[in-house]
């Protein structure tokens, strides 16, 4: 089964990168992977499904994707 994402899509002014940092710590996401412009961080997962979020900037704004991913077959 595939998991239902949610997307948005949103403008910004400057450096979104030093708040998208402090509120994924705040929620206590890890951060799995990260590029120019591109963060993938991730939620729980141990007992219960995994909370995944995808940030992308571009000079347009920014394009975040949320979704739940299950551990359990």
């Amino acid at each position: 089964m595939t998991a239902t994402r949610v997307a948005r899509d949103f403008p910004v002014s400057g450096d979104p990168w030093p708040v998208v940092d402090h509120w994924a710590e705040q929620q206590k996401f890890r951060m799995l992977s990260q590029d120019d412009g591109h963060r993938l961080y991730k939620k729980g997962g141990h007992m219960a499904g995994a909370r995944m979020v995808d940030v992308t900037a571009a000079p347009s704004g920014m394009h975040l994707e949320a979704w739940g991913h299950s551990t359990v077959p």
